[in-house]
């Protein structure tokens, strides 16, 4: 079992396995909670390692269940039902240096287009909270820059 407080599992790439990112759905999202089984969101692939595109998707479950139950201690004979949904090429692959760049585009921005701000998951973070929490931020900016304007008017 895994514990309560585990969201999910990123996977480093040195370790060159065939899974990328394990997320524990049923620990993210209560409605799921079932006392019988852990619903796992499985990754596989990445910009470098496109193997996944030219199998089968018998041979994708099979290797990631066999993999997932080697990086949890999982019994792969213990899944009870998979279902395989493909978005090849589709995740965004950010590189060394693109916090770095984000912040010269959010700079540009500033004195290029003032009041227009970016969000999203290309910009600071792919999962489903990063995006909640940027979309925050912004929402407050702009928030900000409205009273603002009211008090100036």
């Amino acid at each position: 079992d895994l514990p309560k407080s585990t969201s999910g599992v990123l996977v480093p790439r040195p370790l060159g396995r065939f899974v990328t990112a394990i997320s524990v759905a049923t620990n993210k999202w209560p409605h799921l909670v079932d006392d019988d089984s852990t619903i796992l969101r499985v990754s596989v692939g990445h910009s470098h390692d496109t193997r996944h595109q030219h199998m089968t998707d018998e041979a994708v479950v099979k290797l990631a269940i066999e993999d997932v139950g080697g990086l949890l201690d999982i019994d792969p004979n213990a899944v009870v039902d998979t279902t395989l949904v493909r978005w090849n090429n589709s995740f965004p692959q950010q590189r060394p240096g693109h916090s770095l760049l984000v912040e010269q585009i959010d700079n540009n921005m500033a004195s290029e287009a003032p009041g227009v701000l970016l969000a999203g998951a290309s910009f600071r973070g792919l999962g489903l909270p990063a995006c909640v929490r940027d979309a925050t931020r912004v929402a407050l900016a702009i928030g900000a820059g409205i009273a603002t304007e009211r008090v100036d008017s």
